[in-house]
């Protein structure tokens, strides 16, 4: 009881951190940097099976859980809601959202379903390092796959969502290569930062589906004179 009112209070008072982070640090940048924590806590509380030491093995377990919740809270906890709510275009809002949060809930109702079977099969250390595995795919996935959404306005998120998957790839392996620089530097690398789609780009592209838009407008609205003209023109004949 004592040990899940503690779960339950970490995973409250470490979610507050996100209220600010979200907007100033990024939804993408919170979960790069909480998922490798994340499966470290996870480890750390899957090799504590292995401690013959009673009271090292209980108090190492439950280091690692609690830690589990200080990452979990400010990063993979609140970020996948907000992030839902952004990625998709107004007019599938609703539904995009009302099945994101069904995936979710969705997923942990088979992760629930199937820890007692995976404990069973691959036993506590097992366990706990299958799903430290797969945190480590989920950090190379939002990586070289989800774009930062902070920043941009709900139009220009239609722009930052239209970009090629090459595009995102590239943008991840230019972010290692800064963060590569940052720790061989310490720091003080003049290398600045790589934005996923800079100011400039969005401006242009944005410039050339309005004139896309207007170009397509002007088409479809046509005068009498001009309608009667091509219809003319597309029979062979000569309007009186």
């Amino acid at each position: 009881m004592l040990a899940s009112l503690g779960f339950g209070l970490i995973n409250f008072f470490f979610a507050i951190p996100a209220i600010y982070t979200i907007d100033t640090f990024g939804r993408r940048n919170l979960l790069l940097a909480t998922f490798p924590l994340l499966a470290a806590c996870l480890l750390l509380t899957g090799f504590s099976f292995l401690i013959t030491n009673p009271m090292a093995h209980i108090a190492l377990i439950a280091t690692g859980i609690y830690l589990f919740a200080v990452f979990y809270s400010p990063g993979a906890g609140p970020v996948p809601f907000t992030y839902a709510a952004e990625a998709y275009p107004l007019y599938v809002r609703n539904t995009g959202m009302s099945l994101s949060t069904a995936t979710t809930w969705g997923f942990n109702f088979l992760l629930a379903i199937t820890w007692p079977k995976l404990l069973q099969t691959f036993k506590p250390t097992g366990a706990f390092c299958y799903y430290a595995a797969w945190l480590i795919v989920g950090f190379f996935f939002v990586l070289f796959f989800v774009p930062e959404t902070r920043g941009y306005s709900l139009e220009q998120l239609d722009i930052v969502f239209s970009q090629t998957t090459r595009h995102g790839i590239q943008h991840g392996f230019r972010q290692l290569n800064y963060w590569r620089a940052c720790v061989m530097t310490r720091g003080r690398t003049t290398m600045e930062a790589p934005v996923f789609v800079s100011m400039e780009d969005m401006q242009a592209q944005t410039n050339d589906r309005v004139g896309r838009r207007v170009s397509d407008d002007e088409e479809q609205v046509m005068s009498p004179a001009t309608l009667v003209g091509s219809v003319y023109h597309a029979a062979g004949e000569k309007p009186e």
